[in-house]
Parts: C-alpha cells; structure tokens; sequence
C-alpha cells in the first residue's frame, strides 16, 4: 500500500492554517511596532533626581515599560510569598 502524495487541490490541514494565521499576526504586530518606533524617533530631555540626559522616546518608553514589569513581578513574588506563610 501506497500513501497517497499531496497534491496541489489538497485542501489545507488545520495546522497549517493556524500557522498562516501566526505569521501574519506576527507580521501585523511587527508593522505596528515599526510605524510606533518610527513615530516616536524624537530626542527628549530627561530629568530625574540627579541625573539629566536625553534620549530617544521609545528607549524611554521601553525602559518605563521594562521598570514597571519588573516592579510588577517584584509585587507579585512578595504578595505570593506572604500568602504562602
């Protein structure tokens, strides 16, 4: 007994759907971030206690980003970790 070859009128299998669907989400969000990246390319002066620099808005926007995840998980441990006791 033969297995029988795909052909090109083979309909597609669920998986290879759902990867399609994957990729072009993935592309969709990439886009966005560019066109965001781009949109917020401008130098900013930044002062904060001591220290005053300037850097690019979407490095600024990612370093407040990237902090309050890190705060935000910080919490959580120690919320985590009372409730355990």
């Amino acid at each position: 007994m033969e297995a029988e070859q795909p052909t090109e009128s083979t309909p597609r299998s669920k998986s290879s759907a759902v990867f399609i669907a994957k990729i072009v989400t993935a592309a969709l969000l990439i886009a966005n971030f560019t066109i965001f990246a781009i949109q917020n390319a401008a130098s900013v002066d930044v002062e904060f206690l001591a220290w005053d620099f300037t850097m690019r808005r979407i490095f600024l926007m990612a370093l407040s980003a990237s902090i309050g995840i890190v705060v935000w998980e910080l919490v959580a441990f120690v919320w985590r970790r009372r409730r355990r006791s």
